[in-house]
């Protein structure tokens, strides 16, 4: 029977220092590799290490400015490293995307290629009342747990 074995890089997050969280990624990436792994799954929006977002319009703006594309030397930078390694990376990151920002992960093959990328739909910005609160994000939750039961999907790429 064939295994696969995956990684769960269980890191402390480095908040918004990005360069940081780039260089523990690829440190734990490669001791990941060296223990045999096959992927390695990074913890939720690493690049910014769950920063939550601020309520007030200020730090709402300072977030999203956080923000990185799928183009970023972020990603980049652990395609280059799948590559290198042989491994597979979940890379987390909030994303933008035309003005949006995202919760999302791609998932890079052993060769560097970004087969997908999937953005959580219950973490945006902008969304009315409560928006980047605890209580708001389960209000989008339980919406999308009701769309979902209904065959709905977001944002699958």
């Amino acid at each position: 029977m064939n295994s696969i074995k995956i990684a769960l890089l269980q890191m402390t997050a480095l908040g918004t220092e990005c360069a940081a969280s780039v260089a523990k990624g690829e440190l734990f990436c490669r001791r990941a590799a060296a223990m045999g792994a096959d992927a390695a799954l990074f913890p939720e929006m690493w690049n910014i290490g769950y920063t939550p977002c601020p309520s007030d319009t200020d730090g709402r703006a300072a977030w999203c400015a956080l923000a990185v594309p799928q183009q970023s030397e972020y990603v980049t930078h652990f395609t280059v490293l799948a590559r290198e390694l042989d491994l597979a990376i979940a890379l987390t990151y909030l994303e933008c995307r035309g003005e949006a920002v995202r919760n999302s992960v791609s998932l890079i093959d052993r060769h560097g290629q970004i087969l997908f990328t999937y953005s959580s739909p219950h973490v945006r910005v902008g969304l009315g009342s409560g928006a980047g609160t605890r209580r708001g994000f389960l209000r989008r939750r339980a919406r999308y747990a009701r769309r979902a039961g209904q065959g709905w999907r977001d944002d699958l790429l």
